[in-house]
C-alpha cells in the first residue's frame, strides 16, 4: 500500500486549508470547514459579495434571473408542455389558461424538490469521499502535499547555438 510515515490523519489535516478543497461543492466545503477546520476560527456562513458584485447582478433593482435554475426552468417547461398539449388536441396554443397555470406550478414544484434532493445526495456523496480521503491520507498525497512546480519537474535546459 503506502509507506507509513507515522503521521496521523489529524497532522495531515493541519497541512491543508479549506481553500484547498476546490474539488467539492460550496455546500460540502461549508460542512467540511465547520467540522474539520473549526480550529481556524473563521465564520464560513458569511459570504457577502462586495458592492461591485451586487451592482453587476442587479437589473432595474431586481436580482438577475437565471433561466437554468429549477424554478424558472420548471415554469417554462410546464408552460411549454401545456401549449404542446393544446397543440396536440388541435386547439390554439394559449387556450385553457388554467392548464398552463397548473402545469407550470406543478413542474416548477417538482423541479425544486428534485433539485433539492439531488443537492442533498451530491453533498452526502462528497462528504463520504472527504471522509475516506481524510482517513487514508497516504493514498491521496496530491491533497495533503503542496503542488509541485514546473521548475521542480522540468530538467534544466541550455540551448546550443
Amino acid at each position: 500500500m503506502g509507506e507509513d510515515t507515522g503521521e496521523t490523519s489529524q497532522s495531515y489535516l493541519e497541512k491543508i486549508t479549506p481553500k484547498d478543497l476546490v474539488m467539492f461543492s460550496p455546500t460540502s466545503r461549508k460542512v467540511i470547514a465547520k467540522n474539520d477546520f473549526n480550529y481556524l476560527d473563521v465564520d464560513y456562513d458569511l459570504q457577502l459579495p462586495d458592492q461591485q458584485q451586487m451592482d453587476n447582478i442587479r437589473v432595474w433593482g431586481l436580482p438577475q434571473l437565471r433561466l437554468f435554475d429549477p424554478i424558472p426552468l420548471g415554469l417554462f417547461i410546464g408552460f411549454g408542455g401545456a401549449s404542446l398539449f393544446n397543440f396536440w388536441r388541435r386547439r390554439p396554443a394559449l387556450t385553457s389558461i388554467q392548464l398552463h397555470l397548473v402545469s407550470s406550478l406543478a413542474v416548477a414544484g417538482l423541479a425544486k424538490l428534485g433539485y433539492a434532493k439531488f443537492e442533498d445526495y451530491r453533498t452526502q456523496r462528497e462528504l463520504v469521499v472527504w471522509d475516506y480521503v481524510k482517513k487514508h491520507p497516504q493514498d491521496f498525497p496530491e491533497v495533503f502535499n503542496p503542488p509541485k512546480k514546473y521548475k521542480d519537474l522540468l530538467l534544466s535546459w541550455k540551448p546550443v547555438r
